[in-house]
């Protein structure tokens, strides 16, 4: 795993969870489209995690995923 610092932070709240929510038979997922911003990528491959915090402090995190990022 690299301890680089991450390139993006995306943040969501409560209500935009909420409206991404999908229940599969797998549980819920969320389907987002995550923008770089002037954040891009300056590799072809990023490894990307999610990680949630309840509203009463517990946190789930996913594990890490690496996946290949083409340009526009």
């Amino acid at each position: 795993l690299d301890t680089d610092q991450p390139v993006h932070v995306w943040r969501f709240t409560a209500e935009e969870l909420a409206a991404q929510a999908t229940t599969t038979s797998l549980g819920i997922g969320y389907d987002f489209a995550l923008s770089w911003g002037a954040d891009v990528p300056r590799k072809n491959r990023v490894t990307v995690f999610a990680r949630y915090t309840s509203p009463t402090g517990s946190v789930v995190t996913s594990a890490p995923n690496v996946i290949t990022v083409t340009s526009p």
